[in-house]
């Protein structure tokens, strides 16, 4: 019996991969799609572990790599942002039971999200004092608009 050298190829391929590849498509319960490249890599969501199936990325993270918590992007949908591998809530947010809530209105960023958790102001309208941020002199605080 003979052999073409694309049937060979083709089963080294498949060989190579630990039969993610079979007739041209990914095993899906692996967490696997087609790259470009003919090769099969994690979906989105998932990192590689050297075993099958794609091991799935930590909530936080949007793609990962190596671990699940070693976040490569994030889900800004979420209020999250990418710091040193880490999902983070962006500014003006801040982490209450793993979810990322909006700070109090008249903070930049906080701690929590009452008016005494401000960590920092929006200095062109607000001074700091203690832990709250207040109007600066000669305006008010309009709490209905939300502003100075």
């Amino acid at each position: 019996m003979k052999y073409s050298k694309i049937s060979i190829t083709f089963a080294i391929l498949i060989c190579s991969t630990f039969m993610q590849l079979v007739y041209g498509q990914c095993k899906t319960t692996w967490n696997r799609i087609l790259a470009s490249n003919g090769t099969c890599i994690c979906e989105d969501g998932y990192y590689d572990t050297g075993a099958n199936p794609c091991s799935a990325c930590s909530n936080n993270c949007l793609t990962c790599v190596t671990a699940a918590a070693n976040c490569l992007s994030c889900d800004s949908s979420k209020h999250l942002t990418l710091s040193s591998s880490t999902c983070v809530c962006m500014d003006g947010y801040v982490r209450v039971l793993g979810v990322c809530q909006s700070c109090h209105y008249t903070c930049l960023t906080c701690s929590n999200t009452t008016s005494n958790g401000c960590l920092t102001c929006d200095s062109s309208i607000r001074t700091m004092i203690g832990t709250k941020c207040i109007c600066l002199n000669g305006t008010y605080d309009n709490s209905t608009a939300q502003l100075c």
